[in-house]
């Protein structure tokens, strides 16, 4: 779970509601990549779904060979503009903690 101390902060809102915030931005997010679509957040990158096909494989403890099913993997593009802004030496650091 992330902390949301620094949002609370930020933003002025409760945690719960930051919290309530989050869990349906992730849904949402879940939602769209499992329909195929793209979802932009502005200033920071794209959630992209991410077609894996049918495949052989080995199980490594037998040795059988079996045929991985397709899936679909969910994929972060960051936009250029965000991962310069985390290299300047100009911003303070900031921590955050991720608790479980």
């Amino acid at each position: 779970m992330l902390d949301t101390n620094y949002i609370e902060k930020l933003t002025g809102y409760s945690g719960s509601t930051v919290e309530s915030v989050l869990e349906g931005f992730i849904k949402f997010v879940q939602l769209e990549l499992r329909a195929g679509n793209e979802v932009e957040i502005p200033k920071f990158g794209v959630f992209y779904p991410k077609e894996f096909g049918e495949r052989k494989s080995r199980n490594p403890r037998t040795g059988e060979h079996l045929i991985a099913k397709a899936r679909t993997k969910p994929r972060l593009r960051f936009f250029d503009s965000f991962e310069k802004s985390i290299q300047d030496s100009d911003s303070t650091p900031t921590t955050v903690v991720i608790l479980n």
